[in-house]
């Protein structure tokens, strides 16, 4: 009896954090899909910050804590096998809402 086989193939994908600014002590989660039981890296300016391995389901997580957060914005890359991925860009602190008014006295 002949038994067919369907081959579905596995693409490295990234899923961004629902917001791209942390503050001090919390972390932005990445969260994807790889082959399971490979190891997924993320660094920042050539640094590692976290690393883990692909789960049996194809899903894989990963923080980067606040304190990683370089100069205010970092871009995450992401390593899997040989390729290298970008991230979404990770602010750190909170959001500047234009002039403060000190800014429009002394103008």
């Amino acid at each position: 009896m002949p038994v067919t086989f369907t081959i579905v193939g596995i693409n490295f994908e990234i899923f961004s954090p629902e917001s791209n600014r942390i503050q001090t002590g919390e972390l932005a989660i990445f969260t994807g899909v790889a082959l399971p039981g490979k190891v997924v890296q993320v660094k920042i300016d050539g640094n590692l910050v976290n690393n883990t391995i692909v789960s049996d389901n194809t899903t894989w997580i990963l923080g980067i804590p606040a304190s990683r957060i370089l100069g205010g914005s970092s871009i995450p890359e992401f390593h899997y096998g040989d390729e290298i991925y970008q991230g979404e860009k990770i602010y750190f602190g909170e959001v500047d809402e234009g002039m403060s008014l000190v800014m429009i006295i002394i103008i």
